[in-house]
């Protein structure tokens, strides 16, 4: 007799378990109505479906770019599940100082309205690009604020703006850029040597970062020596070799170059801007010649020449 009561017990113990378990269960599982059924409800599969490239608008700048000047970039994004409401949100990560990952110290991001003619309300300061319709041609702008080689990454995240959340994952995808600094320097005195002679000269340096990484232009491993042309749109310019600077700062170079006129001959003018080209001669015999436009012409009072 205590054997069977024995059984008894613990078969009601074991049913008494299993309907708790299926009560636990129940209570997990959404309601099934007409938009969701015919689906698994316990999960919400989302397919990745996102993707997304940057290129650069002017790919013949891509070799000689400038710090303070916007790089624009198209953004091209491919979604194979639109839905209404919904924002693509894009933005930079990571920190490392070494490849200047340090956003608005390295580098600021600027939004681009295509739908403006004005050049301040084109190009916005930004934290982040939104974009709503990816057939608008979105684009953004990238100003390096330093010298150096950038390798930088982009996250894009697509939100609901109904339901407040992200939806899927966000894609990760790098770019890399290295842009320089040129100063570019003159002063017209007269020559205390050569009183009958007026003399304008100049004074030219580029620097490429202090990083390990930036030696764009000061790859000395390949490079046997650097020479320039400069050019102007009457005509003018000069020829020459790079020296090390004076100042015994990493990765900088300069030339000095002057002219020399008559005394009383009309002033020596120069323009605001001057193209200069760089020519990298490889130790491969090869060249690389890097165009520089539209630099601009500060005039000083002293220099030392």
């Amino acid at each position: 007799m205590k054997k069977t009561l024995k059984v008894i017990m613990r078969r009601d113990l074991f049913l008494l378990i299993a309907l708790v378990v299926l009560m636990l269960a129940a209570c997990k599982k959404k309601d099934v109505t007409p938009d969701n059924q015919n689906k698994d409800t316990e999960v919400e599969k989302v397919k990745d479906d996102l993707d997304f490239k940057l290129r650069f608008v002017k790919k013949e700048w891509v070799n000689t770019l400038l710090i303070n000047r916007p790089i624009l970039f198209n953004i091209e994004i491919t979604d194979t599940a639109p839905e209404p409401n919904i924002l693509y949100k894009l933005k930079p990560i990571g920190n490392d100082v070494t490849k200047h990952q340090n956003f608005k110290t390295d580098y600021t991001l600027k939004s681009y309205n295509n739908h403006c003619t004005h050049i301040w309300d084109i190009l916005k300061d930004a934290d982040l690009i939104e974009v709503k319709d990816i057939s608008d041609s979105p684009k953004l702008a990238i100003v390096p604020k330093v010298s150096g080689t950038f390798q930088l990454y982009f996250e894009m995240q697509k939100y609901d703006t109904v339901q407040k959340k992200n939806i899927g994952k966000s894609v990760v995808k790098p770019i890399a850029f290295s842009a320089v600094e040129i100063k570019f320097y003159t002063l017209t005195r007269n020559n205390p040597e050569k009183p009958k002679f007026r003399q304008r000269f100049y004074l030219f340096s580029i620097f490429d970062g202090d990083k390990t990484n930036d030696r764009y232009l000061s790859d000395y491993d390949e490079v046997q020596g650097y020479t320039y042309k400069t050019s102007q749109p009457d005509g003018g310019g000069f020829t020459g070799v790079f020296s090390a600077s004076k100042e015994g700062a990493i990765n900088r170079m300069e030339f000095r170059h002057n002219d020399e006129q008559k005394k009383y001959d009309p002033p020596i003018n120069h323009r605001d801007r001057i193209n200069i080209t760089i020519i990298k001669h490889l130790k491969s015999n090869k060249k690389i010649e890097l165009d520089y436009k539209d630099v601009w012409i500060t005039e000083i009072e002293t220099i030392n020449p």
